[in-house]
């Protein structure tokens, strides 16, 4: 079960909380301010994916990971703020059940996934359709992304 809290307005077509949006542009210290203030840093959001035609839930952790400045600047302050807070590192989005470690693993960003698996980000979770942080990582081409995982124990017998 993913929360959802309503939420006051509608930013780019997202309807979110403040702490959601502050994630959503990388805002670090808006995002400390507003848990501080006892915003949950798991409430999600209704995201439209890129690929597909319904619209997903997913936390503000989980759409951290996905952004380009998570992956291009290896910037994990923000992250570390949400975990400080403990936003839930293995919860997933809704519609397929991709986690935070899946999406850093696709993208190769070895600084965020090394953070998720410090912080108890499970390995061996499975989305809808069998994929696993390891077989992202194997599939896109991530050589130190795959071995920070199999570091961390995940299993490579699981078939995707």
């Amino acid at each position: 079960f993913i929360p959802y809290e309503s939420a006051k307005g509608i930013i780019n077509g997202i309807e979110a909380s403040a702490l959601w949006q502050a994630c959503e542009y990388n805002h670090p210290r808006l995002v400390e301010e507003l848990a501080f203030a006892r915003a949950s840093v798991n409430a999600a959001a209704f995201v439209k994916w890129d690929d597909v035609k319904s619209k997903t839930l997913q936390t503000p952790l989980f759409r951290f990971c996905t952004r380009s400045s998570a992956r291009e600047n290896m910037d994990t302050r923000l992250l570390k703020v949400l975990l400080k807070f403990r936003a839930d590192v293995n919860l997933g989005e809704s519609l397929h059940g991709r986690t935070p470690l899946m999406n850093a693993a696709w993208y190769g960003s070895n600084s965020l996934i090394r953070t998720l698996l410090d912080a108890r980000a499970n390995p061996d979770l499975a989305e809808a359709d069998g994929g696993t942080a390891l077989s992202d990582a194997a599939y896109q081409n991530h050589p130190n992304a795959l071995q920070l995982l199999l570091y961390a124990r995940a299993n490579p017998n699981f078939v995707d």
